[in-house]
């Protein structure tokens, strides 16, 4: 028997004629977690991915990394076996025997319907056979389907016979790589990192920009922003950031502003230049950041790249028709980049509210 990963997704697999690209996608990002350890084989079947592990495969060392990947609803280390059932009997039992358990379950999940017995026939048979070897073993046997010690899960496809004892949950999601690039303004604060975690998690590449005012600030500053991002690029696996010195701004705006406006010019200079170095990284795509206001806390909810229901909202605030544009590129009549009005939608002199309909207490 060969010991393998079985790694499963859920919103990849709700997708229709681009399914493969998200599961392309998300194979790779599983190589490059794994690029360092020692296994045989990364590959895809129908429905799942299998990483084939050999004698030098650390496998708590894998279990951690995969953990961190964006995309993966849950895996299990586990076997791949016979698609003989009685041949399969004795593999399940050969793995079973040493592990310690009282109550066990049987769940088949039987994706080729060519396989001779049904999903509640297979349990029957291969629960009769565990039964069987534990009265053999001298212990009590039970079995248990909601509070069970163990759950046998087999899976049976027309690519193969796999099982396990034990589900690791993943972080689900979208692979990073499949929903463009954005650009993230991170600070050394707590929202910033979180929010750009969540984007990530929805699909998002991540390019970062830090604003600093070193000498007058200390290095520790930047310092604590790098360490950041490299743990935020252990989800998407490569990273850029710019660190932008912005002291000579700060004090230009002290010396010929009123105090009173400063903060706020200081975010109007920084989202000048931060729209610039999108614009240089062909970074175009909107998206909505979803934040709840509740006993005096602001808290990040959500991250959508797909802020069509946005759109309308936006449209409002800035006065630029922004589902005509969408309609329009779509339609292929969008005019050449130099010939483009500039859409100064970043660049606001008031703010826009959008007040929820439902009540906070619910």
């Amino acid at each position: 028997m060969k010991k393998i990963v079985i790694i499963h997704y859920h919103e990849i697999a709700l997708k229709g004629r681009n399914r493969a690209f998200f599961e392309n996608v998300l194979l790779e990002n599983i190589k490059l977690s794994l690029r360092s350890e020692k296994v045989d084989d990364i590959f895809r079947v129908y429905g799942r991915i299998i990483v084939r592990l050999n004698a030098d495969s650390r496998i708590d060392s894998i279990i951690i990394k995969l953990e961190k990947v964006f995309g993966i609803a849950y895996f299990a280390v586990g076997f791949k076996g016979s698609r003989d059932l009685e041949a399969l009997k004795g593999d399940i039992w050969e793995t079973l025997k040493n592990e310690e358990f009282e109550s066990f379950r049987i769940t088949t999940k039987r994706g080729d319907k060519s396989f001779k017995y049904s999903s509640q026939e297979t349990d029957k048979i291969i629960g009769s056979h565990v039964w069987q070897k534990i009265e053999e073993a001298g212990r009590k046997p039970k079995v248990d389907l909601e509070n069970f010690d163990i759950n046998i899960v087999i899976e049976i496809s027309s690519q193969g016979t796999f099982f396990y004892f034990k589900k690791i949950k993943g972080l689900s999601g979208f692979p990073p790589g499949t929903s463009g690039k954005v650009v993230s303004l991170i600070s050394g604060g707590f929202d910033s990192p979180v929010a750009t975690w969540k984007i990530m998690r929805r699909g998002a590449e991540v390019i970062f920009v830090h604003f600093h005012s070193y000498p007058s600030t200390s290095l520790a500053s930047k310092e604590n922003v790098r360490e950041i991002i490299k743990i935020l690029t252990q989800y998407q696996f490569y990273s850029k950031a710019y660190f932008v010195p912005f002291l000579d701004i700060q004090k230009s705006i002290m010396l010929n502003c009123e105090q009173s406006f400063g903060v706020i010019l200081y975010r109007r200079f920084m989202m000048r230049i931060a729209e610039k170095i999108a614009k240089e990284l062909d970074i175009s795509g909107p998206f909505n950041i979803q934040f709840l206001a509740k006993n005096n806390e602001v808290k990040v909810i959500e991250c959508n790249l797909r802020s069509s229901r946005s759109f309308p909202f936006a449209s409002k605030v800035t006065g630029f028709n922004f589902i005509e544009l969408a309609v329009k590129a779509m339609l292929g009549l969008i005019p050449p980049k130099e010939k483009r009005p500039r859409y100064n939608t970043l660049d606001l002199d008031y703010v826009g509210v959008k007040a929820p309909q439902f009540s906070f207490s619910r």
